[in-house]
């Protein structure tokens, strides 16, 4: 259970970081292009990672539930 939570928690942190950093690299990029020119259409990779880690982690947290509700049966 303790290594389920932990592996939650971290990616979930791990998804916030690559979404920050997709976010300072569309900034940074921004700066740079002509007006009209959209920075996210090459970066789109960047921010699909850290939603589908987003939905890993609610995922993985749904389980971790499950896990601690059928432990929670037996004890009873």
């Amino acid at each position: 259970m303790k290594k389920l939570m932990s592996f939650s928690n971290m990616i979930f942190i791990f998804a916030i970081g690559i979404f920050i950093y997709g976010l300072y690299k569309i900034y940074t990029i921004r700066q740079v292009l002509p007006p009209g020119v959209c920075p996210v259409n090459n970066n789109r990779y960047i921010l699909f990672i850290g939603i589908f880690f987003m939905v890993l982690t609610i995922i993985v947290s749904y389980f971790e539930d499950k896990i601690k509700n059928n432990k929670d049966k037996v004890k009873m």
